[in-house]
């Protein structure tokens, strides 16, 4: 999930609920009941896909309508794709570098290069068996 947290925080997410991710239990406060319920669906999802049950069925319905669902399921199931994809390959997530002006992190030439043509990083992906959603 390295690359995910790098890419989220390059996107505005604030350290702390990317750090709260790793310990969801723990920080539940920073999070809504709705969000909870989609990140429980996207840990039994990619850890244990048979064993998602009629009472997380019931609560996702209680968030969410059929299509979220359905697109919550194909965006949990394309990230694993690409975990699997990258960790096949050995493709490391590639390393932000600091703006000398601004002390920023912000991406090398050939990282937004990459991003343009392709529509979104390559190689920017971990197994989700090397940490959880």
């Amino acid at each position: 999930m390295a690359a995910h947290t790098a890419l989220a925080g390059q996107l505005g997410v604030s350290e702390e609920l990317l750090d709260a991710l790793y310990h969801i239990d723990t920080h539940r406060h920073l999070f809504t009941a709705r969000e909870l319920v989609a990140l429980r669906f996207a840990e039994i999802m990619t850890t244990s896909a048979r064993e998602i049950d009629e009472e997380l069925w019931d609560e996702l319905q209680s968030y969410f309508d059929d299509g979220e669902i359905v697109e919550l399921a194909m965006v949990i199931g394309l990230f694993n794709c690409f975990n699997r994809f990258a960790d096949a390959l050995r493709i490391e997530p590639p390393t932000p570098t600091r703006s000398p002006q601004t002390g920023e992190a912000h991406q090398g030439i050939a990282e937004r290069k990459d991003t343009e043509t392709y529509g979104h990083e390559r190689g920017a992906t971990e197994g989700p068996d090397q940490g959880s959603l």
